[in-house]
């Protein structure tokens, strides 16, 4: 973005609502790509990101009235690569901020009810295998910037692929609308060993994961995280509350701060195999 310019504006409330009778349709941009809508007969809604390819025709109930969209973890889950790497060292304790790239749901909404149409990931994930090549786990795979706390983690990586993840709206004669597409993930990493360890992958089952989202702006956080090293391999990640006070973030995706897997869990976030090959790539 150039001084010339036009400031976004960041407008707070997800999901995001467009109306199909406003006059003026605004213009969406999203992972470095247009989403082109236009209603067709049938009922049917078609859908393209720009080429033949991305072209999607999807039925849409007669009484449609709002378009929606909504950040989500995606299905799989998440295997994180902080960058720079984390070191804990023995018997000592530290918190570090992540941050998630998240998805885009487009919904059609008629009579209160939301209908998903579509979901689309994030250009900055790939999809990676964790844990052993005869039994590995399909997971959403990113390097995640890693910094000490909020503000550090913005201003030092502006041009991060994944900070810059975001759902602009662009209107005829007016400023674009921009909602972050990533999500602050506060991470404690607790080392109950006698010796320093470094810590290279995370493992997060993200249907354990809540969603929130900051009273009076559109920025949103992940529930904190609790990280316990038990040794040079296991660790134990234990899915905490949300970021702050009731009173400063709100649940969104329909999942409420209790309702979540609290349960610990351990998985191996450093290994080698007997070819000396690393995986969880």
């Amino acid at each position: 973005m150039t001084d010339s310019d036009p400031t976004p504006t960041q407008t707070p409330g997800w999901p995001v609502r467009i109306a199909w009778d406003d006059e003026e349709f605004p213009e969406i941009f999203f992972f470095d790509k247009p989403l082109y809508l236009q209603r067709r007969a049938g009922p049917s809604l078609e859908l393209s990101r720009g080429t033949p390819e991305t072209t999607r025709l999807a039925a849409i109930p007669k009484t449609s009235d709002n378009l929606s969209f909504l950040p989500s973890f995606g299905d799989r889950p998440f295997l994180i690569f902080p960058r720079p790497l984390l070191i804990c060292p023995a018997g000592l304790r530290f918190s570090v901020d992540l941050a998630v790239p998240l998805y885009i749901q487009l919904s059609i909404e008629a009579e209160g009810k939301a209908h998903r149409l579509v979901e689309w990931a994030p250009n900055s994930v790939s999809r990676g295998a964790y844990g052993p090549v005869d039994n590995s786990q399909i997971c959403t795979s990113f390097s995640s910037p890693s910094a000490g706390d909020p503000a550090e983690l913005l201003n030092q990586n502006t041009d991060h692929p994944i900070v810059n993840l975001n759902l602009s709206l662009t209107s005829v004669d007016s400023e674009p609308m921009v909602y972050p597409c990533w999500a602050r993930l506060n991470l404690k990493v607790v080392n109950t060993t006698n010796e320093p360890l470094e810590i290279s992958k995370i493992m997060i089952p993200t249907a354990s994961l809540s969603l929130f989202q900051a009273v009076g702006s559109s920025a949103l956080a992940t529930n904190k995280i609790t990280m316990r090293l038990l040794g040079p391999q296991d660790a134990e990640l234990v899915l905490g509350d949300p970021p702050g006070g009731k009173k400063l973030w709100d649940p969104i995706l329909g999942r409420q701060p209790g309702a979540n897997d609290r349960r610990p869990y351990v998985f191996l976030y450093a290994y080698k195999t007997k070819t000396g090959l690393e995986h969880g790539f």
